[in-house]
């Protein structure tokens, strides 16, 4: 599904018991975080996900999208995360990212041309905790609009970060039985040329040659992995350093973010 690096505004209702988020009463930049939901956060990560996609090509109705969610989750927790904005000492949800360590069967059934839909995709084509991923898909990454220009980071490299520390939640996860693996196989559907996901891929990645089924090219990048079993931060350092090019090499007047 990619990135929606702009989103939308999503309503008060979304968080209701959470201070409101306004360029008029935030005085500096958001400091923000990335935070596996538990099962009952499941809802409130639907109607994020709901919002940020609600007037693009991939707006579903909100049945949808917890079914399909809901599916997935009970397979591997790890594929959902919040993230958070530290607001007037409260955290407030503005964005959500989704990563799913897709199994063999999901790989053959998402990673050829024409192949499933993201509003297809179940539990059954996801890997559990545990087991090894040669195909993860980083699914989703959107903010939502109010918090454009007020987080820490400029666009790009939020939603980097968010992969970085997301994904390698997912990828620890998976090396606790597997110690010995060295890479990663990271896929993203990029349906837009001038999005964050798509510059990430371009400048780190290559194409596979595939459209999915939702009609867009499916980007992937191999991340060499550290030789022991690394601890969240390094595993964090290992995918950053595959996007350095991007984060560092380029002023943010050449990345145009």
């Amino acid at each position: 599904m990619g990135e929606n690096e702009q989103g939308h505004d999503v309503k008060s209702s979304t968080h209701h018991d959470s201070p409101a988020i306004s360029p008029l009463t935030i005085r500096h930049s958001l400091e923000y975080r990335t935070r596996l939901i538990g099962p009952s956060e499941l809802d409130l990560l639907c109607r994020l996900e709901h919002e940020l996609f609600l007037r693009g090509p991939f707006a579903e109705s909100r049945q949808a999208i917890y079914r399909r969610n809901l599916s997935i989750f009970e397979v591997n927790a790890l594929a959902f995360a919040v993230v958070e904005a530290n607001v007037h000492d409260t955290y407030v949800p503005i964005g959500m990212s989704s990563i799913l360590p897709l199994n063999a069967h999901g790989e053959a059934l998402y990673c050829v041309t024409e192949g499933l839909k993201d509003i297809e995709l179940r539990g059954r084509h996801v890997a559990a905790p545990g087991e090894w991923s040669n195909a993860i898909l980083i699914f989703i990454v959107g903010f939502t609009g109010e918090v454009r220009g007020l987080l820490r980071d400029r666009p790009l490299a939020a939603i980097a970060n968010v992969v970085f520390d997301h994904g390698s939640r997912v990828v620890a996860g998976m090396r606790v039985h597997h110690p010995d693996q060295r890479r990663v196989r990271l896929l993203a559907q990029t349906n837009r040329a001038n999005g964050g996901m798509n510059r990430l891929f371009q400048r780190g990645g290559s194409s596979t040659g595939i459209v999915t089924g939702d009609g867009y090219p499916l980007r992937e990048l191999i991340v060499e992995l550290p030789s022991e079993m690394p601890d969240r931060g390094s595993l964090s350092g290992a995918l950053l350093s595959a996007f350095e090019r991007v984060t560092t090499a380029r002023s943010a007047a050449d990345i145009g973010v």
